[in-house]
């Protein structure tokens, strides 16, 4: 499965995911570009390869939306 920040090859080109969402996937290239593809024609193209995994994780938003949930669930989400 595709993550936030893998950098793939496909079709002669080298992208970042930056949103997968569904069955497309948008992808952003190195001069900022950016372009949405069908996962399944992403990943049936010729050549196709995770060129290196993403290291990013998604940023969760305002904290305070947290508050009065028991700490277990609070551990849950941040991680």
């Amino acid at each position: 499965m595709l993550s936030l920040s893998d950098r793939i090859r496909y079709d002669g080109r080298e992208d970042t995911v930056f949103a997968p969402h569904g069955t497309s996937v948008r992808l952003v290239d190195d001069a900022h570009a950016a372009s949405v593809v069908l996962l399944g024609h992403l990943v049936s193209s010729d050549g196709f390869a995770v060129v290196r995994a993403g290291s990013v994780r998604p940023v969760m938003g305002d904290p305070g939306a947290l508050k009065g949930l028991p700490e277990d669930v609070t551990d849950r989400v941040r991680w």
